[in-house]
């Protein structure tokens, strides 16, 4: 554009109730964009199967509203090699060995009952897999960056860029990218979206 930029056109036209997907070339607007709650983040040039996914993405947006989804991080899970996180590695310490691992690939840690381990989920693993370490959750909180991984309650720490989406029906539940689920307090769901709110300067 020769006179302002594509955030002055919401920002006179109005974006709410809009289903706003930014393309661009430069990726420097990306947290801004989180502001505007934009859809997707499409880098220029435009790859047509990136496109495909974006509509499918705002069609499943559209036919699912009754399912009361409040955040969708895939965004943020993509910008993931500009955070702090990525740069970051720990040791995961178990019986048999210490793997070191990039803090961003790690979505959670979850406690196990009547038990000193912990069960770590990696950004790699299927649904319902997991690492068993022989450390506790609260060893284990004492090594990450508190501005990306949130506390939730005594029974998990989340990393919050790798959360998909946050249902609030019956139940809150925590969807992680490769589809593990977490099943939140409502005292945790809201200290989440808190959390969230202020990491990424945004309103929820």
């Amino acid at each position: 554009m020769d006179v302002g930029s594509g955030f002055d056109v919401l920002d006179a036209v109005g974006h709410e109730g809009l289903e706003v997907v930014l393309c661009t070339a430069h990726d420097e607007f990306a947290l801004h964009a989180i502001r505007y709650q934009v859809v997707d983040y499409l880098l220029k040039p435009l790859e047509i199967q990136n496109l495909i996914n974006t509509v499918d993405k705002i069609k499943h947006r559209l036919n699912g509203k009754e399912d009361q989804h409040v955040f969708d991080a895939s965004l943020f899970s993509e910008m993931k090699h500009n955070t702090e996180t990525s740069k970051q590695r720990l040791p995961l310490i178990n019986k048999g060995a210490i793997d070191f691992v990039d803090t961003a690939d790690i979505l959670s840690v979850e406690s196990i009952k009547s038990s000193s381990r912990c069960k770590v989920v990696m950004r790699h693993h299927n649904k319902g897999a997991h690492i068993l370490v022989s450390q506790t959750l609260m060893q284990m909180e004492e090594n990450y960056q508190k501005a990306y991984f949130f506390r939730a309650g005594k029974t998990c720490i989340i990393n919050v860029s790798a959360i998909k989406t946050i249902h609030r029906n019956v139940q809150y539940i925590c969807t992680l990218l490769n589809d593990h689920r977490l099943i939140l307090s409502r005292k945790g769901y809201r200290e989440l979206i808190q959390f969230i709110e202020k990491v990424y300067q945004t309103k929820i």
